[in-house]
C-alpha cells in the first residue's frame, strides 16, 4: 500500500474512532448528521496534521514534508491556501456542491 493510501486509511480509522467515542458519550443522540462546511475543513485539518506529523517524524516519508512546506492555492478562486493534493478551498467546494445540487 502506498504511503498516501496508508495515511488516508489511518485518518479514516481515526475519525471513525473519534465519532464512536463522541456517540458513546451522548447515547441520546440517534443520528450522525454534520454539515459539509464542518466535515470538509475537519477532514482537511486531520489530513494536514497527520502529514505534518509524518513529515516531521520520519525519514521514510520525506514527500509529506516536501508537500506541506509548499504553498498551494485553491484552483477555483486562486486566493485561499489548501493542503497539497486538495483542489478547492472550503468556500469554493461548498459553492460547487450547491451548484451541483441546484441550491442558490
Amino acid at each position: 500500500m502506498e504511503p498516501k493510501e496508508r495515511m488516508l486509511n489511518a485518518v479514516d480509522d481515526a475519525e471513525m474512532a473519534f465519532w464512536a467515542k463522541i456517540a458513546e458519550a451522548f447515547p441520546e443522540i440517534t443520528t450522525g448528521d454534520l454539515p459539509p462546511d464542518v466535515v470538509i475543513p475537519l477532514r482537511i485539518q486531520n489530513e494536514n496534521a497527520v502529514c505534518c506529523w509524518l513529515g516531521g517524524n520520519s525519514d521514510f516519508f520525506p514527500s509529506f514534508r516536501d508537500n506541506y512546506d509548499k504553498e498551494h492555492f485553491c484552483e477555483e478562486c486562486g486566493e485561499k491556501m489548501v493542503p497539497a493534493g486538495v483542489k478547492l478551498c472550503v468556500d469554493c467546494c461548498r459553492e460547487s456542491n450547491n451548484r451541483e445540487m441546484g441550491v442558490d
